[in-house]
């Protein structure tokens, strides 16, 4: 579900995030040494989404993160490490989590606890190797 916004600059921090967030799912495959078809399967997710996601077509959502993660034995948190300070286009009342994900009260549960953690800081994205986010 590509999520648009009428705000450009807004829209263009949610597709810099997608490009930071796909590049690092990219870099940790390759580094651990796994294909796509490995990987996409694991997550049980398809070869196609996951090429959408390494080329920042698509956001994972924070469960596939997770997912990747423990296949790749990494912290969904490195995924996210570059994209500190990208706002993107999120509700700003976790009601709207379950309106944007229909169906699926656990995933909007997820995303709205995280989100939440987040913006409360309870949670810190990790600086990257080279010590900025």
């Amino acid at each position: 579900m590509p999520i648009r916004t009428s705000d450009p600059k807004v829209q263009a921090e949610w597709d810099r995030a997608k490009s930071l967030v796909g590049h690092r799912m990219a870099t940790a495959r390759r580094e651990r040494g796994r294909t796509l078809k490995e990987v996409a399967p694991a997550m049980g997710r398809s070869l196609q989404w996951l090429n959408h996601v390494e080329h920042g077509r698509i956001m994972p959502t924070i469960l596939d993160l997770i997912a990747i993660g423990k296949y790749l034995d990494y912290p969904f948190e490195y995924f996210l490490a570059d994209v500190a300070g990208v706002r993107g286009p999120t509700p700003e009342n976790p009601e709207d989590w379950y309106r944007m994900f229909p169906g699926h009260p656990e995933l909007a549960q997820a995303h709205a606890t995280l989100h939440s953690a987040i913006v409360l800081g309870q949670i810190r994205v990790p600086a990257d190797q080279n010590g900025t986010n």
